[in-house]
């Protein structure tokens, strides 16, 4: 699969289909360009920040 470019202008316009595309591959993957990790799913976007392992600041 070719990176998801964030700065493309079609992507830009409209990223649904460069989003579809990514998920249809893995819906989490590694951004080399961002130097982090992309959630593509509604279930792993949560999954993330509800985890408290993956660096959110929490205060009971």
């Amino acid at each position: 699969m070719t990176p998801l470019d964030l700065a493309d202008p079609a992507v830009v316009a409209d990223p649904y289909p460069a989003f579809a595309a990514a998920r249809a591959v893995a819906p989490v993957q590694w951004h080399d360009g961002l130097g982090s990790w992309m959630a593509f799913t509604h279930a792993e976007s949560n999954a993330v920040l509800r985890d408290r392992r993956l660096g959110r600041v929490w205060a009971d």
